[in-house]
């Protein structure tokens, strides 16, 4: 209780609920019969209770306590879930109930039995590193940017135990310029830490938030390496309840910043991660199975919002609640205000619909659904579809992105946009409404990069439309086999024709692919297509 690190929720005293009016003399008999007042007595008796009364709500919060109470986590969150599953059939009134036990469930599913069911992670990666190899950071340089930390400073940044020889932070992209720092910098421009990386005698430990982030660092070196490369421990653990926000607090500063600027970006950068980052990461907590004694799947914050805007699930609400509400306690830390400052998670809560939308404009008195596209910039636009949620607003920005900028549509950033218009309108209209949408499109393509996406879309409307797998497969083989130097293209293409099951030419493109990546520089995609081809032996590495 005195453990000011850790989340309230962690920290706070809880009591049984009450059971409901026609419940209570079941309770009452129940709890008498009980043989002695310990935990274990009261959760033999919550285990009856729960077995006669399965949609008592009160009942199954109780035996989660219970549960927690004796070191049976797993337990304890399923119960936990259940009980906010059922107060959210109940009505808007037990909507604190359902919080509630989500929130006590995100505290209990860390621990004592329960660790496969957490959500929050850290991940070890530790390869055998010998003199041969040269020093680490020469040698894997193409895995990015980086920092590298000594000693104490080392140790202040991560709390990881960094030995003499410092810490490398391996970062997803470098830091602003320092031309660019004089104005303010948008939280999207800042470094954030994908790995650490620590030197110790015959070896190198990768540390990650994040177990596909670290595969993906994992495939990177091994390509790097081949033949050279060797793991020696792999392990995952759930990150201790004080820690549970590391991954919001994974952004690097610019030096040059004043202390008034730091707090300032801090905030904003971890209102920015969770707000565009963390929505779309699944989570155990928001799992949609109403089955008791079963997790279910699990579904990013987004999706869970989704479903709860559409009422296919009720208890999304107190699931996103409850899970939220203890990134909240972690952010209202002392340490943590005195260093950001308040950090506003009602605008995360309006974005998920929790609660409405703020008004925006001059003045106020507006909301995005007011906004007129047409007068609207393609940044601006983009920006609204990025942060929609609703699937009719993801639509509508979507739409008048292409409407309005379909030459716009082959940058990078934007290939998302127009495949989403593509199955919105196919899903809405049909196959032919989506193939003017292509058609319009192709009339804008740039190059044959720009053509080959809207033929491999075709492709895909094709085989939904009329399911000739046939006709898609020698369209794809043309790709296979064309111009296109896009290495992502290239890539889609062979998964589709291994789909069809026509191997020789998904090898083709994929080895396609992997050249096409490697003289973009794009180390990440490179390692994929060759971890895909099953990691064939290269001349380089002297082999």
């Amino acid at each position: 209780a005195a453990a000011v690190d850790l989340p309230a929720s962690a920290r706070r005293v809880y009591r049984f609920r009450s059971p409901d009016a026609q419940a209570r003399a079941d309770w009452d008999a129940r709890l008498r019969a009980a043989q002695g007042n310990d935990v274990e007595s009261a959760r033999t008796a919550f285990v009856g209770i729960v077995a006669d009364r399965p949609e008592d709500a009160g009942a199954w919060f109780n035996l989660g306590l219970c549960q927690a109470w004796s070191d049976r986590n797993a337990d304890a969150v399923a119960a936990l879930m259940r009980a906010a599953r059922l107060s959210a059939t109940v009505g808007d009134t037990r909507v604190e109930h359902a919080a509630e036990a989500c929130t006590l469930a995100e505290i209990v599913r860390h621990g004592a039995g329960a660790e496969m069911l957490a959500d929050d992670l850290r991940c070890a990666l530790t390869l055998a590193w010998t003199d041969d190899l040269g020093d680490p950071v020469d040698t894997l340089h193409r895995l990015g940017a980086y920092r590298v930390l000594a000693g104490a400073a080392a140790e202040g940044a991560t709390g990881l135990g960094a030995n003499d020889r410092g810490l490398v932070e391996w970062l997803d992209r470098p830091m602003p310029r320092p031309e660019l720092i004089g104005g303010e910098l948008d939280p999207s421009e800042l470094p954030r830490v994908r790995a650490t990386m620590l030197e110790e005698p015959g070896k190198l430990v990768f540390h990650a938030l994040s177990p596909e982030v670290l595969r993906a660092i994992e495939q990177q070196i091994a390509y790097l390496l081949g033949w050279r490369f060797r793991p020696l421990d792999r392990r995952t653990s759930p990150l201790p309840l004080h820690l549970l926000d590391s991954a919001a607090w994974q952004f690097r500063l610019p030096e040059e910043l004043t202390p008034e600027q730091r707090a300032d970006l801090s905030r904003r950068a971890v209102e920015h991660w969770y707000r565009d980052a963390w929505i779309r990461l699944p989570r155990s907590g928001l799992a949609a199975s109403s089955r008791p004694g079963q997790t279910g799947i699990a579904r990013s914050p987004m999706s869970a919002a989704i479903d709860l805007m559409s009422g296919t699930d009720p208890a999304a609400r107190g699931q996103l609640e409850g899970i939220i509400r203890v990134r909240e306690e972690l952010a209202s830390r002392p340490a943590i205000v005195a260093h950001a400052g308040r950090i506003d998670f009602d605008g995360l809560r309006q974005k998920l619909r929790l609660e409405p939308p703020r008004e925006i404009g001059p003045g106020a008195g507006a909301s995005a659904s007011d906004l007129d596209p047409n007068t609207l910039s393609c940044d601006n636009l983009f920006t609204l579809w990025r942060d929609a949620v609703a699937p009719d607003e993801v639509s509508r920005w979507a739409e008048s992105l292409a409407a309005q900028y379909p030459d716009r549509l082959w940058e990078p950033r934007l290939r998302a946009v127009a495949e989403s218009v593509l199955r919105t309108t196919f899903a809405t209209n049909g196959p032919e409404a989506a193939n003017e949408w292509l058609d319009r499109w192709a009339g804008a393509a740039r190059d044959d990069d720009d053509r080959a996406l809207v033929e491999r879309m075709a492709v895909e409307v094709d085989l939904a439309a009329f399911g000739d797998e046939e006709a898609a497969a020698r369209r794809l083989v043309v790709l296979a086999n064309g111009p296109s130097e896009d290495p992502e293209l290239l890539g889609d293409v062979a998964g589709l024709l291994s789909e069809l099951g026509d191997h020789e030419n998904a090898t083709i493109a994929l080895s396609r692919a992997l050249k096409a990546a490697e003289r973009a520089g794009d180390l990440a995609l490179a390692a994929r297509f060759w971890d895909e081809l099953g990691r064939p032996l290269r001349d380089d590495m002297g082999t």
